[in-house]
């Protein structure tokens, strides 16, 4: 796990701790990212669909909905 300290989520400081995983190309991690902040901010289980092994096995650790695009 890797600790990071925010100041720019909305003026607050907020500390998260951050799975290490194979290394995501920049766009990935945003689209994992958002895609996490969306299902904590509607409180609701969201769908995730990626064509990117890395990335989806980073969602489906991290809780997220996977569907199968094959």
């Amino acid at each position: 796990m890797v600790k990071v300290e925010d100041q720019c989520i909305g003026g607050h400081a907020a500390t998260y701790e951050v799975p290490t995983y194979e290394v995501l190309r920049s766009s990935d991690a945003v689209q994992l990212a958002s895609s996490l902040y969306l299902q904590r901010e509607i409180g609701e289980r969201i769908l995730f669909a990626a064509f990117d092994d890395r990335l989806n096995s980073a969602a489906r650790a991290e809780g997220l909905t996977l569907i199968d695009l094959s």
